[in-house]
């Protein structure tokens, strides 16, 4: 017992030393930690020490949270208004919360017996975007904020990764539909969707429904330069002036997840990344729009081990840096997992999560100079699906 006081009292010190050199930036880390059980709660660890318990109850999976400017925290959770235990357990209902930044109450903003989950709010405060779904499909809703009023914005196989421009004005979003992956831009003012990108998933050519939308500029500078078959578009990210996005394409006839970029205006395409990185949701923008932060697996192959009864993981996952047109720098060491790395508002720190290997569930929360020096432990009982924030 002296022993393991004697070891945290040490984690302690370094962490309190470290956040105290780092008082003149206000700024909170935001992540889901494991409680008791299967249940996760939102925390947050602020700059002079402080983990604020955002949500405080072991009965519930409170997870996938976003912020808005007024400091309202969208977030998903399997929460009902009676603790009930299923006996059973038939079904479990996620639906959307939301954590007023006023008076600190939580009201629930989806009703539904579908799965709602991603929420994503508008830089402006106006709009939250989320997925739900229904059955084997999912669709995409517009809520307005203000008057509630909702919008159905996309129906497909699979819809990922809405990420809003800077103006608040459209945002780019992933369907998949039929073996088609597309990135739609929707406009809020007119109510369109305007298609840039589609891949198929076979060796099949896209059919007229799928290309029909798509410039002419697009068809000479991005499908005739890159094949569009057997790939799958993963995520696009608008950049911060909301000139190009960020998108991840995997291949679906060998292991390959590569990082490109696409200039929207001209519709030109470039890739980032090589082969050898198996590029990771999500990825960041630095605010100047000339580098990516991302993780990425390295080396990655899994078995089955027959004797153990367990999956077996090797190789590691990576954080990366590239610049847009120029080079990329492995920021972490280690077979280890380093995952869902995040830019600190200065962005001369890194937050990202870290296990020793690439099959645990509980995770620890690390950040590390952007150089790659000066690497910190600051909380471990991180959730192994966290979200990670770092928000002033």
């Amino acid at each position: 017992m002296c022993i393991k006081i004697k070891v945290i009292s040490v984690r302690i010190i370094v962490l309190f030393s470290f956040l105290l050199s780092h008082q003149n930036a206000t700024a909170d880390i935001f992540f889901a930690s494991k409680t008791i059980g299967p249940s996760t709660n939102i925390y947050a660890l602020s700059n002079k020490g402080e983990l604020k318990k955002i949500t405080d109850d072991s009965a519930w999976r409170d997870f996938d949270a976003d912020i808005a400017n007024n400091g309202d925290i969208a977030f998903v959770s399997n929460r009902k208004s009676e603790k009930k235990i299923d006996l059973k357990k038939s079904k479990e209902n996620l639906n959307i919360f939301e954590l007023s930044n006023t008076n600190g109450e939580i009201r629930q903003i989806t009703f539904g017996e579908q799965l709602e989950y991603s929420p994503v709010y508008s830089p402006d405060g106006k709009w939250l975007a989320y997925i739900q779904k229904q059955g084997g499909k999912r669709i995409l809703i517009l809520a307005n904020r203000k008057n509630g009023e909702l919008k159905e914005v996309a129906y497909g196989d699979e819809i990922t990764s809405v990420s809003w421009s800077s103006k608040s004005d459209e945002f780019a979003y992933v369907q998949y539909q039929k073996n088609i992956s597309s990135i739609l831009l929707y406009n809020i003012k007119n109510k369109q969707n305007r298609k840039l990108l589609a891949t198929s998933s076979g060796a099949k050519s896209l059919d007229d429904a799928n290309t029909a939308s798509l410039s002419s500029s697009y068809a000479d500078n991005v499908q005739k330069k890159y094949s569009p078959y057997n790939r799958r578009i993963a995520s696009a990210q608008f950049s911060p002036d909301n000139s190009k996005l960020a998108y991840i394409v995997a291949r679906t006839d060998k292991q390959v997840r590569q990082l490109h970029v696409l200039d929207i205006p001209d519709s030109k395409d470039s890739v980032v990344t090589d082969e050898s990185i198996q590029v990771q949701f999500p990825v960041h923008w630095s605010k100047d729009g000339t580098q990516l932060l991302y993780s990425g697996l390295s080396n990655y192959n899994y078995y089955f081990d027959e004797k153990a009864y367990k999956k077996v993981y090797q190789g590691a996952m990576h954080v990366y840096l590239s610049e847009v047109g120029g080079k990329t720098r492995q920021i972490t060491q280690g077979d280890f997992l380093h995952n869902r790395p995040v830019f600190s508002p200065d962005e001369t720190r890194i937050a990202f999560l870290y296990a020793d290997n690439l099959g645990k569930r509980e995770l620890a929360l690390h950040t590390i100079a952007r150089d790659g020096s000066d690497r910190r432990e600051l909380y471990g009982r991180v959730a192994g699906n966290s979200f990670l924030l770092w928000r002033e």
